[in-house]
């Protein structure tokens, strides 16, 4: 299973890729740390799963999963974010500060991947 985590904080997506590549090996993961390198590394990376954080500098979460939908409407995309539960724009969410938060997004992506 292929993942693309969209995260603009260098060292939650250095934690990400190593989280990944230990616990969860059958998940392939590639990070972006901005939406439009994101859109880039879509094409060549043809991810089953998108995760994004809501609150980017320049491309919000929103905003790059209308771009995402546009051309790969059947690609979830997952919200992860500190600040927002239950948003009403992705195809799922996770809230980064739960208790056992990375759980939870692994579990989000496995159930949108099938």
């Amino acid at each position: 299973m292929k993942v693309l985590a969209v995260e603009d904080d260098h060292e939650f997506r250095e934690f990400l890729k190593m989280f990944f590549s230990t616990k969860h090996p059958d998940i392939e993961l590639q990070v972006a740390s901005s939406g439009e390198e994101a859109l880039q590394t879509f094409g060549t990376f043809q991810p089953d799963v998108v995760v994004v954080d809501s609150y980017m500098p320049e491309m919000s979460g929103q905003e790059l999963y209308g771009k995402i939908k546009e051309f790969a409407p059947s690609t979830p995309v997952i919200s992860y974010s500190g600040s927002e539960r239950g948003i009403a724009w992705a195809d799922g969410s996770v809230d980064k500060g739960g208790r056992n938060n990375l759980d939870e997004l692994v579990a989000a992506i496995r159930r949108k991947a099938s």
